[in-house]
């Protein structure tokens, strides 16, 4: 007999059912005759007696097409056999590969609860507020437009060994303030921080937070917020340095740690700005677009269209093939130029050794 994994949660939201697989840190949205069929599964009934039942609910589906889904769902280990007792597994990190490597510090919940909830709070994320914080971001941006050639040059101060702990502090600091802005966001939203840590994303340190419950927000702007909060975060935080480097225009060491910012700013802003990996604008992609696990799922339809393959029980929306479509074609380009510049460069350098 099938049985729902103890590690599946199921949360209804409109017509919609999202399954989060909590021992994978991933998340699968299906329509209500998917979810019908999912609890037709758990009743051990057979695929024809499972049509039948979804014939009395006015759906009609092929048994070919429950069938397919079946076997799906016991790919993703959404049910199991009760061959065996199963308990819930410890909830991994979502860092499983080379690029992702991570190290969990401590879960950061019960403090950003505490923050969200101060009196504080209801002006932070106030419209006052961030009017005032777009002030000071473009403040930042004319003072950095205006005194370019001095913010970029002299880059003597990062050639010499005596400045490389500096810059690593102040990088991961402001990684740490970017990570905490997501965090306090989605936390005010009604969301929950489960984890923080630091880790090696692209062979790049850094400080990382795990989030949950941001597909539960009801207003997509919500959604967007948390996501563009971080980078929200450092660009204030660069900016005011420049104010300072403005005020106090003898000060060596505002100057130093305004450039680390700056770069640092960059460095993350070209990695959040990428669609094509699980940067912060990939996932504000996928609420826009309301499709989970965007990437997977855009592979998988190019599959699927190669192999006259059917996955869902219910047609996927044209929409959203287009799009998938679109996104995995756009991806394989992106990475063939990359690995195709990656190799030019790497060519010129050893010729010129």
């Amino acid at each position: 007999m099938l049985k729902l994994n103890p590690n599946i949660k199921i949360t209804n939201i409109e017509e919609l059912y999202y399954i989060e697989d909590r021992s994978r840190s991933q998340l699968y949205r299906i329509a209500s005759p998917e979810h019908k069929v999912l609890q037709f599964l758990t009743q051990n009934l057979s695929i024809e007696g499972i049509e039948q039942k979804l014939k009395q609910n006015n759906l009609h589906i092929p048994s070919d097409q429950v069938q397919n889904f079946k076997t799906r769902i016991l790919e993703l280990g959404i049910l199991k056999e009760d061959s065996a007792k199963q308990t819930p597994v410890e909830v991994q990190s979502a860092c499983t590969n080379i690029f992702h490597l991570c190290f969990p510090l401590f879960n950061p919940s019960r403090f950003l609860k505490w923050l969200a909830n101060l009196k504080i709070s209801r002006y932070i994320f106030s419209l006052p507020f961030l009017l005032v914080i777009l002030s000071i971001i473009g403040s930042g941006i004319v003072i950095f437009l205006r005194n370019n050639d001095v913010l970029m040059s002299s880059t003597s101060l990062f050639q010499t060994s005596q400045y490389i702990p500096i810059f690593l502090l102040v990088f991961l600091a402001s990684t740490l303030l970017h990570e905490l802005a997501h965090g306090l966001v989605c936390t005010y939203y009604g969301g929950r921080a489960k984890e923080i840590g630091i880790g090696i994303f692209y062979f790049i340190p850094s400080f990382y937070i795990s989030l949950k419950g941001i597909w539960l927000f009801k207003k997509t702007f919500h959604k967007i917020l948390t996501y563009f909060s971080g980078l929200v975060m450092d660009f204030f935080i660069c900016s005011l340095f420049l104010i300072l480097c403005q005020l106090f225009l003898q000060s060596n060491i505002i100057l130093l740690f305004s450039k680390i910012l700056i770069l640092s700013a960059i460095i993350r802003t070209f990695f959040i700005i990428n669609p094509f990996i699980e940067s912060d604008f990939y996932r504000i992609l996928t609420h826009l677009f309301n499709i989970s696990n965007l990437r997977q799922k855009a592979f998988l339809t190019i599959y699927d269209l190669i192999s006259h393959k059917t996955r869902t029980i219910q047609s996927v929306a044209k929409r959203e093939i287009r799009f998938s479509i679109l996104y995995a074609v756009s991806s394989i380009t992106f990475w063939i130029v990359v690995l195709t510049f990656t190799i030019f460069l790497t060519r010129r350098f050893l010729t010129n050794v």
